[in-house]
């Protein structure tokens, strides 16, 4: 038999009130992931999820703040043996998104190294 991972806080809703639906997310009033106070959670979708990060102004800012530059300099920082909450408060987002692009997970699109471009000036590399 296989064992399956819950998560605290699915575990907090379920023991106060009962299953989660198919398809249904166990969020947070209050922003807190590790929180399993029931009184701070809420079902939603993945969307009702999304759109709740988007009002609070919790999604949209790693975005625009980190560059193909950024992603690169985190990915040599955590290969030099900084933690990810020491990385985070350096480029100001949180470890979990720290932890996402050094596991691959997020910006992947981004290559280890760019080539740079050869200048067409003259006396110019």
């Amino acid at each position: 038999m296989t064992e399956r991972t819950v998560y605290a806080h699915r575990r907090a809703w379920t023991l106060r009130n009962g299953p989660i639906p198919s398809g249904m997310r166990v969020c947070h009033h209050c922003d807190n992931p590790p929180c399993v106070n029931p009184t701070h959670l809420f079902l939603g979708t993945d969307g009702d999820n999304m759109r709740d990060a988007a009002i609070k102004g919790r999604i949209g800012n790693h975005v625009k703040k980190l560059t193909p530059e950024c992603i690169r300099g985190i990915r040599e920082l955590g290969a030099a043996g900084m933690t990810r909450r020491e990385i985070a408060a350096i480029f100001r987002v949180s470890a979990h998104v720290i932890s996402e692009i050094l596991l691959g997970k997020a910006w992947a699109h981004v290559p280890e190294h760019v080539q740079r471009r050869r200048s067409h000036l003259p006396g110019l590399p």
